[in-house]
């Protein structure tokens, strides 16, 4: 596909000039994996006038067909190899067997990342035909467009639906939403429209999507003061292939509503639920801090003491922190001692949450509580290692389970 390679060259006005070593990939120098297929794409640009004429074309029918760019990362990894490694081994040549090897070992190191790089670079899924060369470099010039008004902030940044050719972009997606945190954790609200953006259905790419709409809901209750519309987008970042540790906050958040409105049966239930991630265990803390303090409202000061027990488990440096909650509890040290050996467990989460599911109170969205309560996680310690330990690749990519409950939930309103 030789007007692919034209095409592609167009990317490569900024490239200085050529040397026998091809360029190491940005992430190299921060001891890190590639974190998006945008990310991939553009080194690949950048590596094109290092290659012969037989890998340009390669890399370029693999970009026109619409395969991961991760794939074709595999090749210039192959080939830099092979460069580094022929120095070495003047005057003698590398064999067809000797490249073969090469290329072998790199992609069994791409693939220790699982489906990852594909869960970041998700294949277009609106049921649209994949972007042409000529459309891609159109859509990346767009890109820069947006980084510029991005960077502008006298730029209310309206009017980003003429963008919408983005979400087909592969990567982009996900670079929009970094910018959109970057602004969030500057206390700049312009991030707004950014995440409403990427909240479209018509974003394909399940990670940045589920990413924005916990950090809308998160604006909506920290920021905007409006819980209502909160609540709903917490609860559904748990429906996308989200970072685990969003996800597990939004659980959080969305109960901290529930307590607002005086519902601490409905929000005992959202902090029952345990969702898996690199932060698990400071997480769990809290919850079970928090759950002891909505079961002492309740006059339950057993379970609110077993909660306590469990905080104590889950954080031993927090001992101090326990026994202040412990003092708050009327018979707090004695119920201590009673409970010691009464650990709270799965069947204690199962009668929690259909304890809330069959009380009729609404909450600001009964239909996404459901499908959250209903959501039944895998086990924190039945997490692989690469990913339980990974912040980047510490996302939701498991098929949904749904739990089982021994009641009949209540019907949401309207589907009497």
């Amino acid at each position: 596909m030789r007007h692919s390679v034209l095409l592609l060259g167009i990317l490569l006005t900024s490239v200085a000039a050529r040397s026998d070593v091809l360029p190491a990939p940005p992430w190299a120098a921060q001891q890190r994996g590639p974190t998006s297929a945008y990310e991939i794409t553009a080194y690949l640009a950048g590596t094109l006038p290092y290659l012969d004429n037989d890998l340009r074309e390669r890399i370029a029918d693999m970009l026109d067909r619409g395969e991961s760019p991760a794939r074709a990362l595999a090749l210039v990894q192959a080939a830099r190899w092979q460069a580094r490694i022929a120095s070495a081994t003047v005057p003698w040549e590398l064999t067809a067997q000797d490249s073969g090897d090469a290329d072998a070992q790199l992609r069994q190191n791409l693939s220790a990342l699982g489906n990852q790089l594909d869960t970041l670079a998700a294949p277009n899924a609106t049921s649209l035909p994949p972007l042409s060369v000529s459309a891609t470099l159109s859509a990346m010039r767009m890109l820069e467009e947006l980084k510029q008004r991005v960077a502008n902030t006298n730029d209310p940044l309206h009017d980003l639906g003429r963008y919408v050719t983005l979400l087909r972009l592969r990567g982009a997606p996900l670079t929009i939403f970094w910018w959109a945190r970057n602004m969030i954790s500057l206390q700049n609200n312009r991030a707004y429209p950014l995440l409403e953006f990427l909240s479209s259905a018509m974003n394909p790419d399940g990670f940045s999507r589920g990413n924005a709409i916990y950090f809308l809901g998160h604006l909506q209750y920290f920021v905007l003061h409006n819980p209502m519309a909160a609540f709903t987008n917490l609860l559904r970042v748990q429906q996308f292939p989200a970072c685990l540790v969003f996800t597990a906050h939004s659980y959080l958040h969305a109960a901290s509503v529930l307590t607002d409105m005086n519902m601490p049966v409905h929000a005992l239930a959202l902090l029952a639920v345990d969702v898996p991630c690199i932060d698990f265990y400071q997480l769990a803390y809290t919850r079970h801090v928090r759950s002891a303090w909505l079961r002492s409202c309740l006059h339950d000061y057993t379970n609110a003491v077993r909660h306590l027990q469990t905080a104590a488990r889950m954080q031993p440096h927090n001992a101090d922190a326990i026994a202040g909650h412990l003092a708050a509890v009327p018979c707090g040290a004695s119920i201590w001692a009673a409970v010691a050996t009464c650990s709270w467990s799965s069947i204690d989460v199962q009668a929690t949450i259909e304890w809330a599911v069959t009380n009729r109170c609404d909450t600001p969205d009964d239909r996404i509580f459901l499908d959250a309560l209903m959501h039944d996680w895998q086990a924190q310690e039945a997490m692989p290692p690469a990913i339980a330990t990974n912040r980047v690749l510490n996302n939701n990519i498991f098929p949904r389970v749904s739990r089982r409950l021994r009641v009949a939930p209540f019907s949401p309103v309207g589907d009497q």
